[in-house]
């Protein structure tokens, strides 16, 4: 390889462009191979829900971008022109993924051309535009389907801060707002007592101790200045979202404790002794900082934080043994808190509809106790009792998965990289600097 050091920038700038169409061109080999795959169902393997699943878990990709990947895979196999051009590196990836959102075969538009002449954000923009307004006429179509589309995405920025998105039907929205308004309006009313009570009731001490202030508007005779409280910042939007979802926390404890106890896992991050770092439930790691915070937080903990480490004693002060086959709530919550509130299934990341899974099935006679126990999802929970999967749970609570054959799921597959330098001898090497 060139010592990149010596090349001109102009050099540089067509070296980019050439392993950008290179990228390309391989991309779309790729997706064709991802597309037929999926089509021959080769993802069924042991434990594997989906050909994303099998992505995520084989070649090492996120859900969200294996989900991408398979959804754009079946989609080029319609649009024929997008796909070749595609193929040739003409054409980017992520231009490729707004275009496959809203084109169909027949429209008569020249996609192709078009992202010739746009950038990707400007795609994005377009496809977004496109199916909003095909949304529109679904939702005058279908009003059932509309009032019931309302929906929340959550994602994690790079500073480890959160962007929660709410979408729904236009006719919700003020709902939406006028109850958050209230409900910041409550806020500020809340705050403006929490002000003027410590005032009134410290007034009278305040003008015995303190000395006496001349100020130039009394013309210099004496008197005690008056103090100017710091104004509190004005209640957000987000907020009142905060405080709503707190009052139903609370209203839960109170109505219904054995709910609110089977929640208690999902609020409750799980410590390191050593490095002080805490694990949320859905796999978001906390530095120390943070986490006395977050621990203030949580209803009934009297913004008091108490961390210690967790004890052999502790891992076995709930077992039930052979009196009873479903978890308690006590061993349920333990079992969340150590394991994680995901499927610990290899390459599954569902965190939903988990279920507490005897490793020696209860009917064989194996105990509800912590260390028989693993959580699963209820779909893998089903495969493992139809296909007879073995699992082995280690001391250090690593999970062992074989298949009924003895063959094993490795939750870490060897990644199946080949050399970067054949990329100029397959796909894409009739690319040039120009090509893309």
């Amino acid at each position: 390889m060139e010592t990149l050091s010596a090349l001109t920038v102009r050099q540089l700038e067509d070296g980019i462009c050439l392993r950008a169409g290179r990228i390309a061109a391989a991309q779309a080999e790729l997706l064709a191979w991802i597309a037929e795959f999926d089509r021959r169902q080769g993802w069924s393997g042991p434990g594997m829900l989906s050909c994303a699943h099998w992505l995520s878990w084989r070649v090492g990709l996120s859900g969200g971008a294996a989900r991408e990947q398979v959804r754009v895979a079946r989609r080029l196999e319609e649009l024929r022109v997008l796909r070749e051009a595609f193929a040739d590196g003409r054409v980017s990836y992520s231009k490729v993924r707004a275009i496959s959102r809203v084109a169909e075969p027949e429209d008569g538009i020249d996609w192709v051309s078009l992202a010739r002449h746009s950038s990707a954000a400007q795609l994005e923009k377009l496809a977004a535009g496109v199916a909003r307004a095909r949304s529109y006429e679904e939702d005058r179509a279908d009003p059932e389907w509309a009032a019931w589309r309302l929906r929340t995405r959550v994602r994690y920025d790079d500073r480890g801060g959160f962007t929660m998105t709410i979408s729904g039907p236009a006719h919700l929205l003020p709902v939406v707002r006028e109850g958050l308004d209230a409900r910041k309006a409550e806020l500020a009313r809340e705050q403006e007592r929490s002000q003027v009570a410590p005032a009134v009731d410290k007034a009278p001490a305040r003008a015995q101790t303190q000395p006496s202030v001349t100020s130039a508007d009394d013309g210099g005779k004496g008197g005690v200045a008056a103090e100017t409280p710091t104004a509190a910042p004005e209640p957000t939007d987000a907020d009142a979202l905060v405080s709503l979802a707190q009052d139903a926390l609370t209203a839960e404890q109170a109505a219904h404790p054995t709910a609110a106890r089977r929640r208690r896992p999902q609020l409750s991050p799980q410590v390191d002794p050593l490095s002080g770092w805490a694990r949320q439930a859905d796999g978001e790691l906390l530095p120390p900082s943070s986490v006395r915070a977050v621990l203030r937080s949580l209803p009934g903990r009297g913004k008091r934080p108490v961390l210690r480490p967790v004890t052999s004693r502790d891992c076995r002060r709930h077992d039930l043994g052979r009196t009873r086959r479903e978890a308690s709530l006590a061993l349920r919550e333990l079992l969340g808190t150590i394991d994680g509130e995901r499927c610990r299934f290899p390459g599954c990341t569902r965190r939903r509809n988990l279920h507490a899974h005897h490793l020696a099935f209860w009917s064989d006679g194996g105990g509800t106790d912590l260390d028989n126990l693993v959580v699963v999802c209820a779909r893998h929970h089903t495969l493992v009792h139809a296909t007879g999967f073995a699992l082995v749970l280690h001391p250090d609570r690593r999970l062992e998965v074989r298949t009924a054959d003895g063959v094993p799921v490795l939750h870490h597959p060897a990644q199946p990289w080949g050399d970067a330098a054949d990329l100029a001898l397959g796909p894409g090497q009739h690319v040039t600097a120009q090509t893309l």
